[in-house]
């Protein structure tokens, strides 16, 4: 009992490491792309909203940044389904 109590939690520690490595990866990506929409936008600073005490609604551009992240997962996905039908072979008649 012991020895799958043991395993148990190494199996547990894997995934979070896994987990851990796999976040910062995707907190990365999200950051840079926020960094690009920023850039393309003009924008001077990006905060994020637990870094600020008030704002008002004008200056917060979450709406805008989610809009643009959520179009950029659609073509990515149009791109994917690209390639995935480019891969299928030929139907003969």
């Amino acid at each position: 009992m012991r020895k799958a109590h043991d395993e148990a939690k190494k199996v547990d520690e894997k995934l979070g490491q896994f987990y851990q490595k796999e976040m910062m990866a995707f907190e990365k990506e999200i950051k840079e792309m926020i960094g690009d929409i920023a850039k393309a936008e003009g924008w001077d600073l990006v905060l994020a909203k637990e870094a600020v005490i008030y704002a008002s609604e004008s200056t917060d551009k979450t709406d805008t940044i989610v809009r643009k992240l959520d179009a950029l997962e659609i073509s990515i996905e149009e791109d994917k389904e690209v390639v995935t039908q480019a891969k299928k072979p030929l139907s003969s008649k």
